[in-house]
């Protein structure tokens, strides 16, 4: 906790959450049969890889912001955060993303 203080914590225990309901989903599909088509673990893939590169440009702009205060800092990774994931899910065609694009312009 010292290093990453609780959003380590939180972070950790997100991973860990969400790679049990991956791991459970695909223990189902061979009992069962599919829970999920391949087009939504595609779009669920899509969502992580997204939010993963999004947050990685979010913190990268974060660092280049000097001198700024914490609200200003949090709406600079905010905003860089929303552009980057939207950009991503319309290019990746993310069903979600196109549908927003549809509803915003």
């Amino acid at each position: 906790m010292r290093r990453y203080g609780p959003a380590g914590i939180a972070f950790g225990s997100s991973l860990g959450a969400t790679l049990n309901v991956v791991l459970h989903l695909r223990d189902l599909d061979r009992r069962i049969g599919a829970i999920l088509s391949p087009a939504e673990w595609r779009a669920a893939a899509v969502s992580g890889g997204s939010a993963a590169v999004a947050a990685a440009a979010g913190v990268a702009a974060t660092h280049f912001t000097t001198g700024a205060g914490p609200i200003p800092l949090a709406l600079v990774a905010l905003g860089i955060f929303a552009v980057t994931y939207l950009a991503l899910g319309l290019a990746l065609k993310h069903p979600d993303a196109a549908r927003l694009w549809k509803l915003v312009s």
